[in-house]
């Protein structure tokens, strides 16, 4: 199924929205 992938990404995209800018683009 293609739910799986999807659950994945919005996953990833969680973690990206709780760091802070400042680490985020630190690099």
């Amino acid at each position: 199924t293609v739910t799986g992938p999807l659950l994945f990404i919005l996953f990833l995209n969680d973690l990206l929205l709780s760091i802070p800018p400042s680490i985020q683009f630190s690099c």
